[in-house]
């Protein structure tokens, strides 16, 4: 899921015991299960541990950034003592904790549903949830220009939200922190690709490509740098949206044809006669 979608998927995957152990049923067959979460306004936490006021400066810190302070927020910025409840974090969610009606009445009732019925305290639903998701493949995708002040509107300005990150992309980071801290034996799974809060960015990108339609790269790799010389044209392939591997297949397919220069963007193929080597 990306962006509304995004939050969706990621609070699904959080409550659902589907996933656990990376896999899900189909058929009567476990199949494995990969979870890919886009650029989501806002995160749900699995602690009541949120970023220091140091992670989240007004100003954007780059792709690279991390944060390495936590602690629960003191009483003059705790939001009245919501800053923890669902769907910000896992608050709230134990049994008898909200009225039908509610939203977190309605995410208490899916989860509960799925959680053992020996102890439904909120710290007995907290841990059976964390331990759930410490076995799932949740992977993040984050726009490396994604970087609008959630003042402005770009995302969620409520208090629970931006205790956790300025804009998306510094929420998204700070968030790769929260679950590198609460889950050592189980990092997670991210990479920032070159667009703004784009879906066809993050769907095009080598990421989510990789992730989600894995395939046999034939011997072919991707160049880290531009290359100023590609070759004569094999081919102009630019009638709709190719994956890389169809470019790849085009290129076996034509004689004469050694590579080819890829826009992930609009998934076009320029079919090339030169071979290129790093």
């Amino acid at each position: 899921g990306h962006s509304a979608g995004a939050q969706h998927v990621l609070r699904w995957a959080v409550m659902s015991p589907v996933g656990a152990d990376g896999v899900t049923s189909y058929k009567d067959q476990r199949v494995p299960l990969t979870i890919v979460v886009s650029s989501p306004s806002s995160v749900i936490y699995l602690s009541e541990e949120r970023p220091a006021s140091s992670c989240r400066p007004d100003q954007d810190q780059g792709p690279h950034w991390s944060c390495n302070a936590f602690s629960i927020p003191e009483s003059a910025s705790n939001c009245d003592s919501n800053w923890d409840k669902y769907s910000a974090g896992l608050s709230g969610l134990h049994k008898g904790a909200s009225k039908e009606g509610k939203i977190r009445y309605d995410a208490n009732h899916y989860l509960l549903k799925s959680i053992s019925p020996y102890d439904r305290s909120s710290a007995g639903v907290r841990s059976e949830v964390r331990d759930r998701w410490a076995t799932k493949d949740v992977r993040f995708l984050f726009g490396e220009w994604d970087t609008w002040h959630c003042n402005v509107g770009a995302c969620s300005n409520d208090c629970e939200f931006m205790l956790t990150g300025k804009n998306r992309l510094q929420r998204g980071l700070n968030y790769m922190s929260h679950l590198q801290r609460e889950f050592p034996d189980s990092q997670p799974l991210w990479g920032v690709f070159q667009h703004g809060h784009n879906f066809r960015g993050a769907y095009s990108s080598h990421h989510f490509t990789t992730w989600a339609m894995p395939y046999d790269n034939k011997g072919y790799s991707v160049m880290d740098r531009q290359v100023v010389d590609a070759g004569g044209s094999k081919g102009t392939y630019v009638d709709g949206y190719h994956a890389a591997w169809e470019c790849m297949e085009k290129c076996e397919s034509i004689a004469g044809c050694n590579s080819f220069t890829y826009n992930p963007y609009w998934g076009y193929c320029y079919l090339k006669d030169k071979c290129v080597s790093s």
